[in-house]
């Protein structure tokens, strides 16, 4: 039966939140872009009052707790350089409309130019940031300024492609989150607490928790039809990849690496245990600790999160004679970083795990069959992790394996500790009950106590004719199952509000109206079941 929603009204709206103040030793200057328009930058010296310089360029309250660009810019003119922290076109104290993607590369060059005709900038410019304050580095790069000779871009990636859709489904949950708390006007908003996720059609729950205002560009990002984040790959200007196994941007960024190491310059690869916010991933069971909660937790915190960046800035941008690291760096968890020369590291092999009809996951495929499931729209399957802090206080997700609308497969438990590395992808055949359907795969740690921890997840759209052929892209894993511990597959056709809910009919997802239960089927056992791919590091973990 087909079921019209029912609009619930939000608890409350999304409010602007009030802008923080530079501190006192902080010099704020407007500089003015070719076109007039004045963009709001902070400055921070040095003791000795000069040298090279440091740039960072972002569309959020850059003096917030969540930036904490005061803290950054002390850490770093400690250590002898000038840091130049910028609002975005038309954000917060900048001038100018909304353009956020759009004008990036040419304000970027104008503000190089400012910087290299100041008397204090006495040396060449880097840049620092994570996610847009990353996209931003990119964006300069590519506007060709001879001055900018060091970039160093953490979880983000010149393509955001992949944040915005995934195999043509909308992250709904990440996009909306992002869109009302940056992308409404200059200001920043406060969204928590202000998502009814339950509003339909999904084009209107944004809208709802701003009181009836649409934030820029969201509709067009959830429709496919808008996609200005494409930067060119500059391989000129040395660059220090920042990447986490936890963050959405990872392949993306992983793709950038492999892209740019083929030029001239100097191509670092980092890829740590974080997720967006650079939260490490921690052992089941150990708190969460607020990296600002003590004089001493903070320097900590800026010790290790900028202390990768350092010695890159003073071979770059002082020329210190410093060793080279390895072109890559990673870790699977609080160990030393491994070196290699590749991504993924040598002695990373791949393997097949194939989905059973009783549950399993097999080295060998079954006898053919096939496993179906319901999806109803309006109970949907939860997501439970959060889009952009899932290592902040990461779920048990073992609540979902025991629902009905939900096909699980288990492996068997781990006889000795396994390094899980690369690609992850599940390939298989599906049938849907309409013209279309999504098909959301889980890939999860299942601990001998029972609780489950998510490695891995993917989303795919999937057309008729029926059945049709899929492979689903669970991204870039790294982990390490423990002895006892064995993988677990989910597939579903849905995981709300992560993503956007199919209606079970062939209207639009965003802007559907009535919704329909439907019975989705995969293909299980024979040369058409479906198989899972992992990618898996030798047991010496060494490059061979």
């Amino acid at each position: 039966m087909t079921t019209p929603f029912a609009n619930a009204p939000g608890e409350r709206r999304a409010e602007r939140l009030p802008l923080t103040e530079p501190p006192p030793h902080a010099r704020q200057h407007a500089v003015s872009m070719r076109d007039g328009i004045r963009l709001a930058t902070d400055m921070y010296l040095p003791p000795a009052g000069d040298g090279p310089v440091l740039l960072a360029r972002l569309p959020y309250d850059k003096t917030s707790a969540e930036c904490f660009m005061p803290q950054i810019a002390d850490w770093f003119t400690a250590h002898g350089y000038v840091v130049v922290v910028q609002d975005v076109r038309g954000k917060l104290r900048s001038d100018g409309a909304l353009m956020p993607f759009v004008a990036e590369i040419d304000d970027a060059y104008d503000t190089l130019e400012w910087i290299v005709a100041q008397p204090w900038a006495t040396g060449p410019v880097g840049m620092f940031g994570d996610s847009y304050y990353g996209f931003t580095q990119w964006a300069a790069a590519a506007s060709g300024h001879p001055a900018l000779c060091a970039i160093t871009p953490r979880v983000t990636a010149p393509v955001l492609r992949r944040a915005v859709r995934r195999q043509d489904v909308f992250p709904l949950e990440l996009c909306t989150v992002w869109a009302l708390q940056t992308w409404v006007d200059e200001g920043l908003y406060d969204y928590e607490g202000t998502i009814d996720w339950r509003v339909r059609p999904q084009s209107e729950i944004a809208a709802t928790a701003l009181g009836g205002r649409r934030p820029l560009f969201l509709d067009e990002w959830a429709t496919g039809k808008l996609d200005v984040t494409t930067l060119p790959v500059t391989d000129r200007i040395p660059t220090l990849h920042l990447a986490g196994f936890d963050d959405y941007f990872l392949s993306d960024q992983l793709a950038a690496w492999e892209q740019a190491r083929t030029g001239p310059a100097e191509h670092l690869l980092v890829v740590d245990v974080r997720d967006h916010g650079w939260t490490v991933r921690r052992p089941t069971g150990e708190p969460y600790a607020d990296p600002f909660a003590s004089p001493g937790a903070q320097k900590k915190f800026l010790d290790d999160y900028l202390g990768l960046l350092l010695p890159f800035f003073e071979r770059h941008l002082k020329g210190a004679e410093l060793p080279v690291p390895a072109a890559v760096r990673w870790r699977l968890g609080s160990e030393e970083f491994r070196e290699d020369d590749h991504w993924p590291p040598r002695g990373t092999t791949e393997a097949s795990l194939f989905l059973t009809s009783d549950g399993r996951l097999s080295p060998a495929p079954s006898p053919t069959s096939e496993v179906r499931w319901h999806h109803d729209p309006t109970d949907p399957v939860p997501s439970l992790a959060h889009p952009h802090y899932p290592n902040i206080d990461p779920p048990d997700e073992s609540c979902v394996l025991g629902r009905d609308d939900v096909v699980s497969f288990v492996g068997e438990p781990a006889e000795a500790p396994m390094e899980i590395l690369g690609r992850a992808t599940l390939a298989g055949r599906f049938r849907g009950g309409c013209g279309s359907a999504h098909v959301m795969v889980r890939l999860l740690d299942l601990a001998p106590d029972g609780t489950a921890r998510r490695i891995g997840d993917g989303a795919a759209l999937i057309r008729a004719p029926w059945p049709a052929e899929a492979t689903v892209d669970l991204g870039v894993i790294g982990c390490r199952l423990d002895v006892g511990h064995r993988l677990a597959v989910l597939v579903s056709g849905s995981s709300f509000p992560q993503y956007a809910v199919h209606p079970g009919t062939d209207e639009e997802p965003w802007t559907a109206t009535t919704v329909t239960t439907v019975e989705l089927a995969m293909a299980t056992g024979g040369t058409a079941g479906t198989a899972l791919t992992i990618g898996i590091l030798n047991p010496a973990g060494a490059a061979t």
